[in-house]
């Protein structure tokens, strides 16, 4: 800082957008500086904020202005492209810049730090990279290229069923390190990390770190200090990776860049996809978005000419799984009306079991019964706190809620009326593996979701029973569509595809497309012919003859014309405007307020849906309703943060999610 500059903007981490003027004292002037902590009196209480600004003068008057009371750090946290960054994510989201800030530094500079030493240093020799084949190179030698250059270039790396980009990835690390510049390597899932660890400890030694909220808090603060020394790094972790403070970052790879994990729920309500772009934006560094199945945002990019596109070939001599087609409308015509199995699926379960081969069945349904109501009043049983209907666990024999987790002991008559006629409907995991071992009593079943790998140790202990042959039958949740599963020829069960297609979200069939693509992937072997079984009630939905047809482009054009209808992403831009209190009049009147202030933006192409209740979990007690907000140009982020302003304050909560999945 300099002589004049007497006055520090400092910003807290709490639900306010605005920087507040501290007086710098005399002791503290050398001491003071952007991207620093500091304790200062805020209120009744000393709070730690963050320092983002210094000036010569305050508007504010003299008396006014409270002094810095400590300055935590020595050196500063954030360099200035962190601290632009930043502030990109706090323009482009609504957030509160001391959130952002927040969620940026790792949670131990909280507290002061005893320094420890982690060892873990790699001892072995490295891998040298072997050859690739021909498209691989191909689209390897375009990345290497843009890094040589050091340009912003953005790549889309779509591969077909049974190819691997994980050695072009690779390649593509190993160009930029020997450029002198770091890589941000990012996965949807903390378990791939892992997974991941090996291949790249085993190819650039203890360059390599993980960086992830899971780490001790001593340990994520040794690793952000090492990262802020010269490199080149190569940082692997989930979305809060990409505010590694590297130097001279040089590559961003985004994995499996469709997943909705790469959306944060919590504030501020970012998405990696985009943050990675505003990173790549302001340091000049080459995106790689990996995807089998690439979100329809990053599809359309590729299409316009905005992102390369890379596309990886399969070998000829891996052979495709054979996709069969069940009109479960058929077992209905001969009164098989509440079966889970059609008979073609039970008939192929039962000649694989006699192969002693191991069958994969999914259900992307948890528990016994997906809903509990009353045949004598109607009444639904739902959770008492977010409204959302309980699913019944007959294991545990309880009712659960699958959002805020509220668990109740299963009533034996309804709470409403009083009489003995409840009934359990819809089907999930619980029930599947009951009816499985009714119908295949010698069969060693197990269950794969959330439930059944709750205890310590659990997922790891069905996986490699599964790995070992010592389970035949394994049906489950979406773990069983994103795990690794030995490869050889496998039978795959959809039970019911619908309850992906028919959910109401209009990305249901980009998200549904993802996961059966990742199924049929699993019935891919190196012995035989692998085929996977969809049960449906739609076999006319483009997403079920895409993939019966092995035609992506089917899907693509089909889904990218319902889009352009809608109006929807990639071809409008959206946001989700949220109100809530305890209070359910003052909530529903500053609603009808907040809609006639969105009526006003019709003149700039600003349209919305709602007010609708809001369903999720939430405080007990609390009102909410909620508008979504679409418009053709993004100009969204502006056009709310004026309206938005104007209700900040008082009993009812307004919350802005921009690019809500």
């Amino acid at each position: 800082m300099t002589r004049n500059q007497t006055i520090a903007q400092v910003v807290f981490p709490i639900p306010v957008d605005r920087p507040f003027d501290y007086a710098i004292p005399s002791p503290l002037a050398e001491k003071v500086g952007v991207g620093k902590r500091v304790r200062v009196p805020f209120g009744r209480a000393w709070e730690v904020g963050y320092v983002v600004g210094l000036l010569a003068k305050s508007k504010l008057p003299r008396k006014a202005i409270k002094p810095i009371g400590e300055v935590i750090d020595e050196t500063s946290l954030l360099d200035d492209r962190l601290l632009e960054l930043s502030k990109k994510i706090r323009d482009g989201y609504l957030c509160p810049w001391g959130e952002v800030l927040e969620m940026i530094l790792p949670v131990s500079l909280r507290a002061r730090q005893n320094r420890e030493s982690f060892s873990g240093r790699w001892e072995g020799s490295l891998e040298e990279p072997p050859p690739l084949p021909e498209d691989e190179g191909n689209a390897l030698k375009k990345i290497r290229a843009s890094l040589d250059i050091g340009g912003r270039e953005k790549f889309l790396l779509v591969g077909e069923l049974g190819t691997d980009p994980m050695e072009v990835i690779l390649q593509a690390v190993h160009q930029a390190s020997s450029n002198a510049l770091s890589s941000i390597v990012l996965f949807p899932e903390l378990a791939r990390v892992h997974e991941a660890m090996g291949h790249f400890r085993r190819r650039f030694g203890d360059r390599t770190v993980a960086l992830h909220g899971q780490l001790s808090p001593l340990h994520r603060y040794e690793i952000w200090k090492t990262l802020q020394s010269p490199g080149p790094h190569v940082v692997l972790g989930v979305r809060s990776a990409l505010f590694s403070p590297v130097q001279n970052l040089g590559l961003i790879v985004c994995f499996g860049e469709n997943s909705r994990n790469y959306k944060q729920e919590e504030s501020p309500r970012l998405h990696a996809r985009q943050i990675a772009l505003f990173r790549s934006s302001l340091e000049g560094a080459t995106v790689i978005f990996e995807s089998q199945t690439p979100s329809l945002e990053s599809f359309s990019e590729a299409e316009r000419g905005h992102y390369t596109l890379l596309r990886l070939h399969r070998h000829p001599e891996r052979k495709l799984p054979k996709v069969s087609v069940v009109d479960m409308r058929d077992e209905l015509r001969l009164g098989r009306r509440k079966v889970l199995f059609s008979r073609e699926l039970e008939r192929k379960i039962r000649e694989a079991l006699e192969k002693k081969e191991q069958v994969l069945l999914f259900l992307n349904r948890r528990g016994f019964a997906t809903s509990v109501h009353c045949r004598q009043c109607g009444a639904t049983l739902r959770c008492p706190d977010c409204q959302v209907s309980f699913k019944y666990h007959s294991e545990k024999k309880k009712l659960l809620c699958h959002y805020c987790h509220t668990e109740e002991a299963a009533p034996e008559i309804c709470p409403a009326c009083r009489a003995g006629y409840l009934q359990y409907t819809g089907a999930g995991t619980e029930r599947a593996e009951s009816e499985l071992s009714r119908i295949f009593p010698g069969a060693r079943i197990a269950r794969l979701d959330k439930d059944a790998a709750k205890g310590k140790g659990a997922l790891g202990d069905i996986l490699r029973d599964f790995h070992e042959g010592k389970i035949d039958l394994l049906i489950g949740t979406q773990m069983v569509a994103w795990k690794i599963f030995p490869k050889k020829a496998l039978l795959v069960g959809v039970v019911s595809a619908d309850s992906l297609l028919n959910r109401p979200d209009f990305r249901s069939a980009e998200e549904a497309y993802a996961i059966l693509f990742h199924l049929v992937s699993q019935a891919m072997g190196g012995e035989g012919v692998g085929e996977i079984i969809l049960q449906t009630f739609s076999p006319d939905h483009h997403v079920i003859r895409s993939l019966s047809a092995r035609d992506t482009t089917l899907f693509y054009e089909e889904e990218m014309r319902l889009r352009r209808e809608l109006g929807f992403p990639p071809f409008g831009f959206l946001a989700k405007v949220t109100l809530s209190g305890k209070n359910e009049e003052t909530v529903l009147s500053k609603t009808r307020s907040f809609q006639k202030a969105l009526g006003r933006l019709k003149s700039k192409g600003i349209t919305f849906l709602g007010p609708a209740p809001e369903f999720g979990p939430r405080r007990k007690g609390e009102t909410r309703r909620h508008f979504l907000v679409r418009a053709e140009k993004p100009i969204l982020a502006e056009a709310l943060k004026r309206r938005c302003a104007r209700f900040e304050g008082g009993s009812v909560k307004l919350l802005v999610d921009i690019d809500p999945v």
